[in-house]
């Protein structure tokens, strides 16, 4: 049977055990991590391992693809409307626009703003620098800056050739077509009459003069000609 002594010895070292206890406890508590502390990036080799961060995104940036630069001497291409530069040939647009454009900026800079088909025209064995974005095959080119000013919009929008509204009542495909037999002359007769939607033109009409010589004419959608020529 357990001596007066060995009773107090029991006792003394269990709260002992129970003091030892409870300041290991406490020091856990004090020393443990803070949960709502952030944690800094941990780079491994330069690349950084911290952990994701959710939260809403800012401003949407557009992804623009980059252009290409050409230059040297601007040649004709197989029709009036085409034109070629480094062996690249050049796209302005639909043929109708670049054949009936308005004036749209001096880019052979001799201090007059021409129509389109104008400038470039008197461009032809000159050199000039185009920005454009090529085609797959790297044999066509989308211009949007020539001899430094700007054609069209990078971003592919505001096309300059965007169809016209006339604000007048727009003329039957009849009309059209008596209107396209008159521009080229008597005993012409209208071979095909297509819709076209290219700035100012809305009708297209293949028309075979009297002596058998096919003509090309544009007109817009209330029957008036923009432009007559000779089909290439």
């Amino acid at each position: 049977m357990p001596t007066t002594t060995s009773r107090r010895r029991l006792t003394t070292g269990a709260v002992a055990l129970a003091v030892a206890a409870l300041l290991a406890l406490t020091a856990w508590l004090l020393m443990r991590p803070d949960p709502e502390e952030s944690v800094a990036p941990v780079v491994v080799d330069e690349v950084s391992a911290a952990p994701p961060v959710s939260g809403q995104a800012g401003t949407t940036q557009e992804q623009i693809e980059a252009l290409d630069r050409l230059s040297g001497s601007l040649r004709h291409g197989g029709d009036t409307a085409e034109f070629v530069l480094d062996d690249i040939e050049l796209d302005f647009g639909p043929d109708a626009w670049v054949l009936t454009a308005p004036a749209t900026a001096d880019f052979n800079r001799n201090g007059t703003v021409e129509p389109l088909l104008a400038e470039l025209q008197s461009l032809v064995d000159q050199p000039v620098t185009a920005m454009v974005r090529l085609d797959e095959d790297g044999d066509d080119a989308d211009v949007f800056v020539l001899n430094d000013l700007t054609y069209r919009d990078s971003t592919g929008a505001n096309l300059p050739w965007q169809p016209v509204e006339t604000g007048g009542s727009a003329a039957p495909s009849a009309t059209v077509r008596e209107a396209a037999i008159d521009a080229v002359g008597a005993g012409a007769k209208v071979t095909e009459l297509e819709r076209v939607r290219a700035g100012r033109v809305a009708w297209e009409a293949t028309v075979v003069d009297a002596q058998g010589v096919e003509h090309s004419v544009l007109l817009g959608a209330d029957g008036v000609v923009l432009d007559l020529r000779r089909a290439d």
